[in-house]
């Protein structure tokens, strides 16, 4: 068995998008990162010291800092018909839906 990637850790780069522009506060371990078009997750310390032509575009939040916004929420069967790729993935779609329906409120 490999090691798992890094991108499969993380929430997709659409829906760390998506909860960007719902205003989730843009902290986390890693982040998605855009040069020349390309996008890359990574952490902010390596790209600062080795890649100054990076633009940083949204927080990748890990499974474990989506369960940690999404709080005791358990109630997934009436939000997803199909489940999503990852663990990520899922728990943010599941947090973008209750933000969405103002089920959980993220300013705090």
């Amino acid at each position: 068995m490999g090691l798992m990637k890094l991108e499969d850790q993380v929430c997709s780069l659409e829906l760390a998008k998506q909860l960007n522009e719902l205003g989730v506060k843009q902290e986390s371990l890693f982040y998605w990162w855009n040069s020349e078009g390309k996008e890359y997750v990574s952490d902010q310390y390596r790209m600062n010291d080795s890649w100054v032509d990076y633009v940083k575009t949204s927080s990748a939040f890990t499974v474990a800092e989506l369960g940690e916004m999404l709080g005791d929420y358990n109630d997934t069967d009436t939000v997803f018909k199909i489940k999503p790729k990852t663990e990520a993935d899922y728990r943010a779609k599941l947090l973008i839906y209750l933000i969405e329906e103002k089920i959980i409120n993220i300013e705090e």
